[in-house]
Order: C-alpha cells, then sequence, then structure tokens
C-alpha cells in the first residue's frame, strides 16, 4: 500500500498543540500538502471524531491540501475521512 512514494518529511507520533496536545500517528508533508494517518487495531466510537478533529487543527497551518485516513491494521482497511 503506497499513499505517498516520495515525502519532503514524515513525522511518527507527532504533538500538535492547538489548545490541547494531539498526538498523531503520522503525518506526511510534500509540496506543501499534508497527509494524516492514524492507526487503529480495532474499530471505536471516537475514531472519525478524532481525526476530524486533527484534519480541522491540520487545515489551520495552511498547507495547500489536506487529506486524512484511518488505518485499521486488523483487516487492512484504509478509510478517507473528510470534514464533510
Amino acid at each position: 500500500l503506497y499513499i505517498v512514494k516520495i515525502v519532503d518529511q514524515t513525522m511518527n507520533s507527532k504533538d500538535i498543540r492547538a489548545g490541547e496536545i494531539y498526538r498523531l500517528d503520522r503525518l506526511l508533508v510534500h509540496n506543501n500538502k499534508a497527509i494524516i494517518i492514524d492507526y487503529k487495531t480495532s474499530k471505536g466510537d471516537n475514531d472519525i471524531k478524532q481525526l476530524k478533529n486533527y484534519l480541522t487543527n491540520i487545515n489551520l497551518c495552511e498547507f495547500d491540501n489536506v487529506s486524512a485516513f484511518l488505518l485499521y491494521v486488523s483487516n487492512n482497511e484504509l478509510l478517507e475521512v473528510t470534514l464533510k
């Protein structure tokens, strides 16, 4: 599975401070575009809400584009999360 082949910067377990501290599992940055990846071993009630919160806050960083994905590692399910 390749989401991005070339990245300028990869940050693992990156803390983002926006009033609260958010710990992103992975943040990929390339050409002023950001991809958030959150890994889960099982589905939880707040997974999408959590990722939407990350997405909202990373959007404040003025990237040209921000995408967010949940990856459930137990079954390799990849789910794109948007603010819509």
